[in-house]
């Protein structure tokens, strides 16, 4: 069955040679990463027929159901079709087709099969940060997006596998496997320039992304800020200490009776003005002699 799509475009084109209407696009192929994909095509202006526009859809086959053509790009001029925005089933089987239109007439169908487990490329990781830690390296990484914006992590499970290496070094790199997106790289060097890149891995369908661009980032010493973090060469004034103070109320009724405070004389006077000001509160009787 698959032979036989590969062949279809072909046999179209010549049927359609024969006949004199026009011709099917030619060379239809897909660009697939992750869940953008966008169906590109290749056509020959033809004499006769030079406002020529494409109508561009899919069919879509799952193990449940088969639906009919569904329409995603109408009577365009451009030779692509953005398929991004379609709810796309990653293990979904579709038929992604094109056709040439002019006027009243129009070319068969130029189909192509397209299987996304199979078909689609996985992206590298969105962006790579590494933080250096005293001896060790923080990795933080960001999940590849789908074209919703949203981690490719909802579509497939997969790994990252972080290689890193010394700084214009010869010894062999190190790897690391993981499913985590913050990763510590230990037992590395002082004072030392360490890179890195990461590539996604799905072993369930047998992918792997191509790497991310190359970080670099030096390692600290024991000289340096505590947990990695650098001082600031303008740090900002410092906020003055305020003492703490400690205020001790009885509620009796209506009143609120100010017990005792552990302050300075100057802001007991504060908090007694405060209290005669307010009929509500009772007068501190009790605190003659502040508590220190």
């Amino acid at each position: 069955m698959r032979r036989l799509l590969l062949w279809m475009p072909l046999v179209l084109w010549f049927i359609e040679a024969v006949k004199g209407g026009l011709e099917v696009p030619q060379n239809v192929r897909i660009h697939a990463v992750n869940t953008q994909y966008v169906l590109k095509w290749d056509w020959r202006s033809q004499g006769a027929h030079r406002n020529v526009t494409f109508t561009a859809g899919y069919l879509l086959k799952s193990i449940r159901k088969k639906s009919g053509f569904i329409s995603v790009c109408e009577h365009i001029m451009e030779t692509h079709c953005d398929f991004c925005k379609i709810p796309f089933h990653y293990n979904g089987l579709f038929y992604f087709q094109v056709r040439a239109e002019s006027g009243d007439e129009h070319s068969s169908w130029s189909q192509k099969t397209f299987e996304p487990e199979e078909h689609a490329e996985l992206g590298p990781p969105s962006d790579v940060h590494v933080v250096p830690v005293n001896y060790m390296l923080k990795v933080n990484i960001t999940d590849p997006k789908d074209c919703n914006n949203a981690s490719m992590r909802q579509h497939l499970s997969f790994s990252y596998v972080i290689v890193y290496w010394k700084n214009a070094s010869d010894l062999k790199n190190e790897s690391k496997v993981t499913k985590l997106t913050t990763v510590v790289l230990s037992n590395l060097a002082p004072h030392t320039t360490y890179c890195l890149k990461v590539q996604l891995i799905s072993d369930k369908f047998n992918k792997t992304s191509n790497f991310s661009r190359v970080a670099c980032e030096k390692t600290l010493g024991d000289d340096d800020a505590p947990s990695g973090l650098n001082p600031d060469p303008h740090p900002a004034p410092a906020l003055p200490v305020w003492p703490s103070y400690t205020l001790i109320f009885t509620f009796q009724s209506d009143q609120i009776r100010l017990l005792s405070i552990s302050a300075d004389s100057g802001l007991y006077q504060g908090v007694s003005k405060w209290i005669d000001a307010r009929p509500h509160v009772a007068p501190c009787r009790k605190c003659a002699s502040p508590v220190f």
